[in-house]
């Protein structure tokens, strides 16, 4: 009977989703605010807002409903856990262009000249990659001067991903017809 939130869990857990599963879920709010409300009510013995009986019973039995929803995501996000951890995959670190060029392509965006940014991003890039991360940005009167490209040597390949879709192959090539 529990197949659907088994699945779901699966997949949440798989995509290391759960961490936002649990902020954003309804149901986790809601028992949240009448675990709050509950502490409120003891100490000031009054409430927010009156509600009539109906509303009240509707409200417990989807609060005990969400309560053991959350115990079974709880159960088989522990169980998942345990059997196919999920490593993190580390803090990613941006570092600024090492040029400013893309200011001046920005620039060619207005007179529609796209293809030729697009063109030049991969090496863009690969130069800003290969920039030390202690580097100062160079100024504008440097950023004006041509540059040549570093050798393809020196350098260094591209960052490859760590975490759980590191070891996937390519996708097949289709078959020619």
């Amino acid at each position: 009977g529990h197949g659907f939130l088994l699945a779901g869990c699966m997949f949440m857990h798989l995509l290391s989703q759960r961490n936002r599963f649990e902020l954003l879920d309804f149901s986790y709010h809601m028992l949240n605010v009448a675990a709050h409300e509950a502490c409120q009510a003891s100490d000031k013995n009054t409430m927010i807002g009156k509600v009539d009986e109906q509303m009240q019973a509707e409200t417990d039995a989807f609060l005990v409903t969400a309560a053991r929803t959350r115990s079974l995501n709880s159960l088989m996000f522990n169980l998942l856990e345990t059997k196919f951890p999920i490593g993190s995959d580390g803090v990613i670190t941006f570092h600024p262009p090492a040029t400013d060029k893309e200011l001046s392509e920005g620039q060619n965006l207005k007179k529609g000249n796209l293809l030729k940014v697009q063109s030049q991003r991969p090496k863009d890039m690969a130069r800003a990659a290969s920039a030390a991360p202690t580097a100062a940005p160079p100024s504008r009167a440097a950023a004006a001067a041509p540059q040549a490209p570093a050798p393809a040597a020196a350098r260094p390949p591209p960052p490859t991903p760590s975490g759980a879709g590191a070891a996937r192959p390519p996708p097949p090539a289709p078959p020619a017809a």
